[in-house]
């Protein structure tokens, strides 16, 4: 009776772990934008690129993606100027993961190859090329708008007047990409399907 009891009160212990560990990334990750920030008049594009730096975190790419085990985290911003300037103000010297970030300004013309995520808006037109070109190259894909949610594993959404987001799982499946349930556990919605 007592090896029963200490082994439930291990597994206990064990499951009260778990729960912190994720309680405690999930704090990390809506630690970086709360109404304390909007009381602060933090603009949405400061937001957006605070996620877009936590966002490496909480994902894992096929190995092959990386040239080396420091080689950076390459960010493309397409369509928001205002939010790449924000994003390489504030990635300056950071490290996701022992791997410095890298910000990259695109036009609609540029490859994407060596990109790892993909923040972009308003490609009504491209979405379904970018898609593509997303499922290839194992991107992940940020958007902040409805035309674009079948090409976004992260959509930008706003909830309760609080910058927030939601995540297409189908879509970083087919994309290759894992992700951690630190991430999807903050979410405001989680789409398990393609829609």
């Amino acid at each position: 009776m007592t090896a029963l009891v200490t082994g439930g009160i291990a597994c206990l212990r064990r499951f009260n772990l778990r729960a912190v560990l994720l309680l405690v990334s999930a704090s990390l990750i809506v630690g970086v934008c709360t109404a304390q920030d909007l009381r602060r008049g933090a603009p949405e594009r400061s937001l957006q690129a605070a996620y877009l730096l936590k966002f490496p975190g909480y994902v894992e790419w096929p190995a092959e993606r990386f040239a080396s085990a420091t080689a950076p985290i390459v960010v493309g911003v397409l369509g928001a100027d205002d939010l790449a300037s924000e994003l390489a103000a504030v990635a300056a010297g950071r490290t996701v993961r022992e791997r410095p970030i890298s910000v990259r300004r695109l036009s609609p013309q540029d490859e994407l190859g060596d990109l790892h995520i993909l923040f972009f808006s308003a490609l009504d037109d491209d979405a379904g090329r970018v898609a593509a070109i997303a499922a290839e190259q194992s991107l992940l894909t940020v958007t902040v708008s409805q035309a674009e949610r079948e090409a976004s594993v992260i959509q930008f959404i706003t909830v309760n007047e609080r910058v927030r987001f939601e995540v297409r799982v189908a879509v970083a499946q087919r994309n290759r990409l894992r992700l951690q349930s630190g991430l999807l556990a903050v979410a405001a919605r989680v789409h398990e399907g393609a829609r």
